[in-house]
């Protein structure tokens, strides 16, 4: 399984930084997810989240 990645979107927003979070699935993985950007601050206006087998991703605006 590759490492969890952290990509900017380009294109995804006019409005908004488009973040693409993908990482193996895990229990508790969306709450430290989210406590890691309430952390740094980010205000995230819109989150969808998937699981795609043992793969899970989110992008958030």
């Amino acid at each position: 399984m590759p490492p969890p990645s952290v990509t900017v979107a380009e294109g995804g927003s006019r409005s908004a930084t488009v973040l693409e979070v993908r990482a193996e699935d895990a229990p508790g993985l969306l709450h430290r997810i989210a406590r890691a950007l309430e952390g740094a601050g980010v205000w995230v206006r819109s989150a969808h989240v998937s699981t795609l087998g043992a793969v899970w991703s989110m992008r958030s605006m």
